[in-house]
This record gives C-alpha cells, sequence and structure tokens, in this order.
C-alpha cells in the first residue's frame, strides 16, 4: 500500500482482494492506535506515523533478505537474486551483448535490470550494484571498483553531413543543428560540452534539441537530425544500413572525459554475486577493447583499482 499508494494496484500486487488487504490495514491500525494512511479521493499517503513504521519495516526486510542470500553463498555458487543498475548504453554493451553466456553459466542466480542515467540510492536498497560515475559516499557506505573511461566525441549521420556539411572546426559549429541534454541534473559533468566549444566565454549554443538520454541523442543522430555528443562504445552500434553507420565529427575536438565505477555496498563485499558479475563485466571489457582511453582522471589504474572505505579519492 505504501508503495503502490492505491488499494487496487496493492491488492493486485499481492494477489489478494482489496476487502481482506483493507481489513487488514483497519486491523494494523487498531491494534496500534494509530493511522498510518491519509484517505483521499486520489488515493493513500503515508502519515509521519506510517511513514516511521514502513520504515523502520523496510530496513528489517532488506536485512532478511541480505540474511538468507549470505546462507545461499555459503554454498560457496553465486546464486540467489541480484539487483543491477546502470544506463541503457553501459548495459548494452558489458551485459546485454552477452547476457545468455553469463545467466548459462549461473544458472542459479536471479538477476533484476535497473536502467537510468542516474544512480540509485544504494543505501536504500534499491540496487545492490551497478556501473556509474564515482559517487560521493561521506559515509563510506560504499565500494567502488574502477571499470573504464570513455571520452565523449561528436558524431553525425553520413545522411546529415552530405546535407549541411562537415565542420572543419569548433566554430563551425554554430552554423550546426546540435543535439543536447536536457538541462536537468546529470551525474555524467558536462554532457554538453559541444555547446559552448570554439565559442567566447559566456557563449552557448541554443540547441536544435534537447533529450535527456543518452540512447535517445544516439537515435536522433541516426536518423540525420543533427550533430551529437556519444560515447565511441554507443556510437559503434550493430546495423546492416550503411546510412546509419554514424561518422566522428571534428576527430581531435577532445570532449569530456567520464570514469565508470563497479558499486556496491561495503557489506556486499566477498560475495560471490557480487564477484561473478563484476568478473563478467571485465572479461566483456578485455574482450572488446572498451577500455583503451586510459585510466581514471588524475590516478593511474593500479592506484585505484579499488576505492573502499580508507579511500579519499573522489572522482566525479
Amino acid at each position: 500500500m505504501a508503495q503502490h499508494k492505491n488499494i487496487t494496484a496493492a491488492a493486485n500486487h499481492l494477489n489478494i482482494s482489496q476487502s481482506a488487504l483493507s481489513r487488514c490495514i483497519i486491523f494494523l491500525e487498531q491494534r496500534l492506535k494509530v493511522n498510518l494512511f491519509h484517505r483521499h479521493s486520489r488515493g493513500l499517503t503515508l502519515t509521519e506515523r506510517g511513514t516511521v513504521l514502513y520504515k523502520t519495516l523496510e530496513k528489517m526486510m532488506h536485512n532478511i533478505s541480505r540474511a538468507e542470500t549470505t546462507l545461499l553463498e555459503m554454498e560457496k555458487a553465486p546464486k540467489g537474486s541480484l539487483t543491477v543498475g546502470s544506463s541503457v548504453g553501459i548495459l548494452s554493451k558489458l551485459f546485454f551483448s552477452d547476457a545468455k553466456a553469463f545467466l548459462e553459466s549461473y544458472p542459479e542466480l536471479r538477476l533484476t535490470i535497473f536502467l537510468s542515467d542516474n544512480p540509485p540510492d544504494f543505501s536504500a536498497g534499491e540496487i545492490e550494484v551497478g556501473i556509474f560515475p564515482y559517487i560521493s559516499d561521506k559515509d563510506h557506505f560504499l565500494v567502488q571498483e574502477y571499470l573504464m573511461s570513455i571520452h565523449m566525441k561528436l558524431f553525425a549521420s553520413p545522411e546529415y553531413l552530405e546535407k549541411f556539411g562537415v565542420p572543419q572546426t569548433a566554430k563551425d559549429l554554430d552554423h550546426h543543428r546540435l543535439i543536447a541534454y536536457g538541462t536537468h541534473p546529470h551525474p555524467y559533468i558536462d554532457l554538453n560540452w559541444h555547446l559552448t566549444k570554439g565559442c567566447h566565454e559566456g557563449v552557448v549554443r541554443r540547441p536544435y534539441i534537447q533529450v535527456n538520454l543518452g540512447e535517445k541523442i544516439g537515435m536522433l543522430v541516426r536518423q540525420g537530425v543533427g550533430i551529437g555528443t556519444l560515447a565511441p562504445l554507443a556510437s559503434h552500434e550493430n546495423t546492416n544500413n550503411p546510412r546509419e553507420q554514424l561518422i566522428q565529427v571534428l576527430p581531435d575536438l577532445k570532449g569530456p572525459q567520464i570514469d565508470f565505477y563497479y558499486i556496491y555496498p561495503k557489506h556486499l563485499e566477498g560475495s560471490l554475486r557480487i564477484k561473478a558479475l563484476g568478473d563478467h563485466f571485465k572479461s566483456v571489457i578485455e574482450k572488446q577493447g572498451l577500455n583503451l582511453e586510459g585510466g581514471p582522471q588524475g590516478a593511474s589504474k593500479k592506484s585505484i583499482q579499488k576505492v573502499s572505505v580508507n579511500s579519499t579519492k573522489s572522482n566525479s
């Protein structure tokens, strides 16, 4: 009920009748002598006391799930559930491209995939492991293992370049249709760097279109809509149509570097599930030659293979 904010949806999720669920809630409220929900025409919301109870029970269920997983892993084989998060582009290359082989290697492992450009809340248990840029971790809650670095570069379709010409300098971008990320806060650094490259200080080019997902920017670039900033790994999508093969624009123009880390809570360090998936990602990176752009900014790969509780390193 607290998650769905609607008795019908909650009853369907639990596979019980609405009346049975309603009776359970009323019984609990009478027993505790408090109101747990505000009831209104749009649904249900937790009261202050309801929120306290929900958060307490949520932590308890998370601890039970963790204990269950620990017991399963005592048999020395990765098994149980694992919630994995990252962006569409990253997991397309590091997991979905070879998912069958991994899943067949670990038949008792059950994955849930959470796709988002923005890191979820690890402390709330939204995911257990993910691939993201370095996350500020004041409470030393996370282990962050360096995986790979990429530089953002500019790409366009053959169709677009035939129609609008090939820019020769950064200043030429003033006269082109530029695809940009939305203005919402983004975890990755400056992804709209091409809007200011070659401009006078304080001048920002007006984008032709803005979108908040890198995957959709790639789709627009392939359609010939304009010039967009992409990671090289996102520009190499398989396609049988030569018109959809992307061409790098201004190859000498260096975009921002993004460092990616394999991130999970400290209490999962040593987990066989975490290790199996991490080893798979590292193997795919090596096989596909994805990590060809050096180590994390400000440090060598060897010096930052694992950022854990004692680390003061911060790459964001």
